[in-house]
């Protein structure tokens, strides 16, 4: 189970791989206002990537609350200027995911952004995340700054 503390409160499944379906565990490092999951290598995985440990990161990010926020905070983040979002909505607030492979980068990657259902509590944002799909359905969700 993937629990974190800081800079949210996150609990659901490992994510799995996008492309073998495999559970990906890791080890999680926090501080105080970002946290670091440092992803463990799959030998046998025919994944190029997922044969190295790979890191993702977990950071506060008080001035976005929209889509636009989050689109202008990757491009500033990547210096990928065209992205095609993926929005939807859960009880925590709005989840967008940018994958950078629709921009034409190859492999490309994932990136999310949870932005609280309180726009003024702002946004998580978790990236590069290695093509791996997380329960959102079933995550445990608490924003807790900004209260």
């Amino acid at each position: 189970m993937l629990r974190i503390s800081k800079p949210i409160k996150l609990e659901c499944a490992w994510p799995k791989s996008h492309f073998t379906g495999k559970a990906r565990s890791g080890r999680i490092n926090e501080n105080g206002v970002a946290s670091m999951i440092s992803w463990e290598a799959d030998a046998d995985s025919t994944i190029p990537w997922e044969r190295s440990p790979a890191e993702t990161a977990i950071v506060r990010l008080n001035g976005v609350k929209s889509i636009s926020d989050a689109v202008a905070h990757f491009q500033l983040l990547t210096g990928i200027s065209k992205t095609v979002p993926k929005q939807a909505t859960y009880p925590f607030g709005t989840l967008i995911q940018i994958d950078s492979s629709t921009a034409g980068f190859r492999p490309g990657n994932t990136y999310f952004y949870l932005i609280a259902s309180d726009a003024r509590q702002g946004a998580v944002f978790l990236g590069p995340c290695w093509f791996l799909d997380f329960d959102w359905a079933h995550a445990i969700v608490h924003f807790q700054f900004r209260e």
